[in-house]
């Protein structure tokens, strides 16, 4: 971006990426695994509807949550204050989407698993959150110390004002990736849909109480900070929960008191 007026060019790149990617994902769908396209049933959505309604409303709430930060802080604090946790939101969420492929290559297997031997299936899922722990907390630390002399290296004093922000929400990576295996992987695959998707709702709803609240008065450090209590609450709960089911992720454990 140049100018104010390449705006537009930003939304509609932003918007043709995806495009892009959902027609050539299309065509490799169809022609390299020849599947074939149709028009489902009523009967068939429906159904489809009903058992991943609880998946949904998850994905939806933590929309909430993560959406309704920046929102709230432009209403509040303007375009300055917006601009500064953006960039920092921004680098935090990438850094956090890396656990996302992790979880969707091994949620497969973790299920298959699950299937023949629970005790199987979280000796698994107990490996992936050593490493994804291990790995996390390592880059977390990066954020925490290395963010200021990185940014300044590469962008002279452009960023600085990010800086503060990117280190309070420096651990919020490890807390969606622990939110990640304990409730996508973990949750999901032992039947708990239904409590998954309570605890983002009621996360969910907790934040826009806090978010008004904690950027009203600190304005875009406010909104770090929730940020990062909102990622932290949700992990906590999903902890707590499969811990009252006698299943400890951390130690590999199910249905035995740790």
């Amino acid at each position: 971006m140049k100018s104010p007026a390449d705006l537009y060019n930003v939304a509609i790149l932003n918007s043709l990426g995806y495009l892009v990617i959902g027609v050539i994902a299309s065509l490799i769908v169809r022609y390299r695994y020849n599947v074939r396209f149709r028009i489902p049933k009523i009967s068939d959505l429906i159904s489809q509807y009903r058992y991943s309604w609880h998946l949904f409303l998850s994905t939806f709430s933590t929309s909430i949550y993560n959406t309704t930060n920046i929102f709230v802080l432009g209403l509040v604090a303007g375009d300055s204050a917006t601009g500064d946790f953006n960039i920092a939101n921004t680098l935090i969420r990438v850094c956090a989407s890396v656990v996302s492929p992790i979880t969707q290559t091994f949620y497969p297997k973790v299920t298959q698993l699950a299937m023949n031997s629970k005790a199987s299936a979280m000796k698994l899922i107990q490996k992936i959150w050593i490493v994804v722990t291990l790995v996390f907390t390592a880059g977390c630390l990066i954020l925490l110390f290395g963010i200021g002399p990185i940014l300044s290296l590469f962008f002279q004093n452009n960023f600085q004002h990010s800086v503060e922000l990117i280190q309070i929400m420096s651990f919020l990576p490890l807390m969606v990736a622990w939110s990640n295996i304990y409730g996508m992987m973990t949750m999901t695959t032992f039947g708990y849909k239904k409590e998954l998707s309570r605890i983002y709702v009621i996360s969910g709803l907790i934040s826009v109480a806090t978010i008004i609240i904690l950027t009203y008065f600190f304005h875009e450090k406010g909104t770090a900070v929730n940020a990062l209590l909102i990622e932290s609450f949700v992990t906590v709960l999903m902890f707590i929960f499969l811990k009252k089911k006698k299943i400890d992720v951390p130690k590999g454990m199910y249905g035995t008191k740790s």
